[in-house]
C-alpha cells in the first residue's frame, strides 16, 4: 500500500528442505569412523514488515521488523544417529527491529540516526549456557559533501547482553583530484561477538571466547570514463582475538593478534558490446605471534564476469581463480590452487517470465577448500563437480 509520502511492505517466506551428506559419521564415544548416510530435514519461515515515511522535505524515517524460525534435525536411515557425533536438533527464533531516520540538515549535510535490536532464542539438543541474549545498537552517521570533497563520520554503540557494551567509530573521505579521478581514504573500527556454536557446540565451541575487535585502514584511487571504471585500493586490518576453526584440534580457538594487508585492482566497463567486470586481489594474512599464514586464506584471487545481451537473450560467464593456501594454523598442510569456469544464459519470454540456465564448474574441476585433521580418517572435503540448474522466474506485474 503506498501514498505519496508513506509506503508499507509485507513479505512471507517458507522453505522446506532435505539435504543429504556423504558418509562422515563418527562414534559418539570413541570418535571411530562409522558407515552411515546422514541427512538433515529443515523448515524455515520468515515474516517481515516495513514502512518508509517521508514526514517532510527534511526528515524521512524507515522502520522494519522481522520474525523468523529455523528448525533443523540430523537423521539417518541406516544407523541410530544418536550413537554418532552427527546427532543434532535445533530450533531457533529470531526477532529483529531496525529504525532509521535521515535528516537533511543542509543541502551539503545529511544526518542519519538509527537503532537496531536483535534477539535470538535457541532450543536444541545441545544445552547452551546463554540461549536468549538481547542485542541493542545505537548509531549515527554524518555525510558532508562540499564540491570536490565528501566526508563521512560515524559512531556506533553496541549493548550485547552476553558481552557488554562496545563503542566503534569510522571516518571516510573522498576527494575529486580531477573530474574523472577520485582519491579515497577511510578508517573504521568493528567488533564481532562469538556465535552460539562458537561458544557452546559440543566438541567444537569454547565458552571462554571473547569478541573480535579490529581496526581497518584503506587508501585508494577510483577512475571513471564513458566506457569503463577502474580502481586500486590498499588496506590493512588489525584484528585482536580472531576466531578461527582449528582443523587439528576439531575445536574453535582464537588468535590473539593478526594482521591482514591487501591490494585490490578492479576494471569494469563495456568493450565491443560485452560487459566485463574483473577484480584481482593480493592478500598477506598472518598470525602476529608466529608469522604463519592464516588458515584457508589464499594469497591471490581473480574474478572475471563477462556478459552480453542479444534482445530477449543474454549470455554470460564467470572465470574464478585462487592460489594455494594452508589448511592449518601451523602451515603444515597446503591446499592446491584451482580455477573454475561457469556459464549462464537467460531468455525473456515477456515482462513477467524469464527462463534461466546456469552451469557451474563446467570443466568438472576437482578442488578442495578444507581438509580434516591429520589424525582423522575423514579426509578431504571435496567440492561439487559440474552442476547444471534450470529455473523459471515469474515476476507478476500489478
Amino acid at each position: 500500500n503506498a501514498s505519496q509520502d508513506l509506503t508499507f511492505g509485507l513479505s512471507y517466506q517458507f522453505n522446506d528442505a532435505r539435504s543429504e551428506y556423504d558418509n562422515n559419521c563418527s562414534d559418539a564415544i570413541s570418535y571411530a569412523p562409522l558407515t552411515c548416510s546422514p541427512y538433515s530435514e529443515s523448515q524455515t519461515e520468515a515474516f517481515n514488515l516495513s514502512s518508509d515515511w517521508d514526514i517532510n522535505s527534511l526528515w524521512s524515517t524507515q522502520l522494519t521488523a522481522g520474525f523468523s524460525t529455523d528448525e533443523s534435525e540430523i537423521k539417518a536411515d541406516d544407523i541410530d544417529i544418536n550413537l554418532t557425533t552427527s546427532a543434532a536438533l535445533y530450533e531457533t527464533e529470531k526477532t529483529d527491529i531496525s529504525w532509521l531516520n535521515n535528516f537533511q540538515l543542509h543541502k551539503t549535510a545529511l544526518l542519519t540516526l538509527g537503532y537496531d535490536y536483535l534477539n535470538e532464542a535457541v532450543d536444541s539438543s545441545t544445552d547452551y549456557d546463554e540461549d536468549e541474549p538481547d542485542k541493542h545498537a545505537y548509531f549515527f552517521q554524518l555525510q558532508l559533501d562540499y564540491d570536490a570533497l565528501a566526508v563521512n563520520l560515524g559512531a556506533r554503540h553496541d549493548d550485547n547482553e552476553a558481552f557488554g557494551t562496545h563503542d566503534t567509530y569510522n571516518i571516510g573521505a573522498g576527494y575529486d583530484i580531477t573530474e574523472n579521478v577520485k582519491l579515497i581514504a577511510s578508517y573504521g573500527e568493528a567488533f564481532k561477538a562469538p556465535t552460539f556454536n562458537d561458544l557452546y557446540f559440543p566438541n567444537f565451541g569454547n565458552p571462554d571466547m571473547v569478541p573480535e575487535e579490529s581496526d581497518t585502514y584503506e587508501l585508494g584511487v577510483k577512475g571513471f570514463s564513458d566506457n569503463f571504471d577502474w580502481s586500486v585500493r590498499a588496506y590493512r586490518n588489525d584484528v585482536d582475538n580472531l576466531i578461527q576453526y582449528n582443523s587439528e584440534t576439531f575445536v574453535n580457538d582464537q588468535i590473539s593478534a593478526a594482521t591482514m594487508e591487501g591490494l585490490e585492482f578492479t576494471l569494469g566497463g563495456e568493450f565491443y558490446g560485452w560487459a566485463i567486470n574483473s577484480a584481482i586481489s593480493f592478500l598477506d594474512a598472518e598470525d602476529d605471534a608466529t608469522g604463519n599464514d592464516l588458515a584457508r586464506r589464499p594469497d591471490q584471487t581473480i574474478n572475471i564476469d563477462i556478459d552480453r545481451n542479444f534482445g530477449r537473450w543474454s549470455i554470460g560467464s564467470t572465470i574464478y581463480g585462487s592460489s594455494s593456501r594452508y589448511n592449518d594454523a601451523d602451515n603444515t598442510s597446503e591446499l592446491s590452487g584451482y580455477g573454475l569456469v561457469a556459464l549462464r544464459g537467460t531468455y525473456t519470454l515477456n515482462d513477467e517470465i524469464q527462463l534461466r540456465l546456469k552451469a557451474d564448474n563446467i570443466f568438472d574441476k576437482d578442488y578442495v577448500l578444507a581438509q580434516a585433521s591429520s589424525f582423522s580418517s575423514l579426509g578431504d572435503y571435496q567440492q561439487p563437480g559440474t552442476e547444471v540448474l534450470f529455473s523459471v522466474v515469474y515476476t507478476p506485474k500489478f
